[in-house]
């Protein structure tokens, strides 16, 4: 998890009074009288139980302990009796603002997806070391935490609560089969270290992140499976508009049965901002689309409109004609990645 010290003023004055049935304005009145008498019991601190967010017009947002002191004097002076309701009041709005802050931890994480996500069956698996860093927590522990629940009552699934597979990132130069969870996963190894963490703080967070981890998958799968909807629909674009390959001029009828293929320019993997562009779409001949990804590397592999024109080139010379050539790169200067 981050370690920024955490702002403890998250209560507004529009919300405190509501908890407290007072007016803003019989609100603005206490805080004043408690800085009316300096030497008396009453004393509320600014910057510990309060700030100001605009000082001209008395805005302020409270901490825990002022909002307390505020309570404990209403009850005292002017029988409102309204502890019990503001002590509930305080433990929703902590628990609130622990699953805002498991969601901003999540998300904050999960910026930048790459190496940090894999679709499984259409499920999003999170990388072993992108939810150790959700959780705040180091690797040793993490792995004791894993161990624990190896010999529980509800270990980890293969397939289902985790997967292997293959993990390359090139700056850290990490390489090989590493383990990534499923949403269930996560959410067992959160609660893992939420109940047997000695730090209190860390405990709440990761009990949060227990509850938050699994929506946030579902909307990124969610968010996955539209994606690649409108992708298969700006493909049918490209085709239609093309109606032929573009290399060989080709195209499929009842005598020359080849297939066709919608190829984007640049790679959806490393370039997803031009993925439903049909300036980055070009329809080939499906058998020349695995040629290209063959020599790339595979389909995993980034690829961009230059490695293509390269391709067209060194392939195929004859057909990397005037008017293809000038398409490309038209298109390569509209794109501008």
């Amino acid at each position: 998890m981050a370690s920024t010290k955490k702002d403890p003023f998250t209560i507004s004055d529009t919300e405190l009074a509501k908890e407290l049935d007072v007016t803003p304005q019989r609100l603005d009145e206490i805080v004043d009288f408690f800085d009316s008498i300096p030497d008396d019991p009453w004393d509320l601190v600014e910057n510990e139980d309060y700030i100001f967010t605009t000082k001209s017009l008395k805005i302020r947002r409270f901490s825990p302990s002022g909002a307390l002191k505020i309570a404990y004097y209403l009850d005292e002076h002017e029988k409102y009796n309204i502890w019990h309701k503001i002590k509930d009041f305080l433990t929703q709005h902590s628990a609130r603002l622990h699953k805002a802050l498991a969601c901003k931890v999540i998300y904050e994480e999960l910026d930048d997806l790459k190496n940090k996500l894999i679709q499984v069956n259409g499920r999003s698996f999170l990388h072993k070391q992108s939810l150790r860093r959700i959780l705040g927590t180091n690797g040793s522990r993490l792995n004791k935490a894993l161990e624990d629940l190896r010999t529980s009552d509800t270990p980890l699934e293969p397939d289902v609560d985790f997967v292997e597979r293959e993990f390359s990132d090139p700056k850290d130069s990490k390489k090989g089969q590493q383990l990534w969870f499923s949403g269930r996963g996560s959410i067992k190894i959160s609660r893992e270290l939420g109940e047997k963490l000695t730090d209190k703080a860390r405990r709440k967070m990761c009990l949060a992140v227990s509850k938050q981890i699994q929506p946030v998958l579902d909307s990124i799968d969610k968010k996955e499976a539209e994606f690649k909807s409108a992708i298969d629909k700006v493909k049918a674009k490209a085709k239609t508009r093309d109606k032929v390959c573009q290399i060989t001029r080709q195209k499929p009828n009842r005598y020359n049965k080849i297939q066709l293929s919608a190829h984007h320019l640049y790679c959806v993997k490393d370039y997803p901002h031009l993925a439903l562009s049909l300036d980055n779409l070009i329809t080939i001949d499906s058998q020349i689309h695995q040629e290209f990804h063959s020599r790339m590397g595979g389909y995993s592999a980034t690829c961009t409109i230059k490695d293509f024109i390269d391709f067209v080139t060194e392939r195929y010379p004859d057909q990397a004609t005037p008017e293809l050539m000038a398409r490309l790169f038209q298109s390569q200067r509209v794109l501008r990645p």
